[in-house]
């Protein structure tokens, strides 16, 4: 999930300095645009994984994490699962990218509330 967060604050930062105003203009949130990457990347693999919106259930899903602490601190403690997932193939495609299903389920559990 750090990749996926670095490339996408490089890929703003990018476009805000290098393109001037018209381009700041249009990386800024909107109402149609989320402002967190990490809920906008949970609503759209709840989108296709319907089945799985349910805090309870994917916060069960998630190795090690305490479901009555704020799961966004526990993000970190994640990477184990999320490097295990990629080593055997537990991979899911989500607006494009190959998300691993640990830190799908993450950002699910996050845009339902966690």
């Amino acid at each position: 999930m750090g990749l996926l967060a670095a490339g996408s604050v490089a890929g703003v930062a990018l476009t805000t300095d290098l393109a001037g105003p018209a381009a700041r203009a249009a990386a800024a949130p909107t109402a149609r645009q989320p402002a967190d990457g990490v809920v906008a990347l949970g609503k759209a693999y709840l989108k296709t994984h319907p089945g799985e919106a349910d805090l309870e259930l994917l916060l069960r899903r998630l190795p090690g994490v305490d479901a009555t602490r704020d799961l966004r601190t526990q993000l970190p403690a994640l990477s184990g699962a999320i490097s295990k997932d990629f080593r055997v193939g537990r991979l899911v495609t989500v607006q494009g990218w190959q998300l691993s299903r640990t830190e799908a389920r993450a950002a699910a559990a996050v845009a339902l509330g966690a």
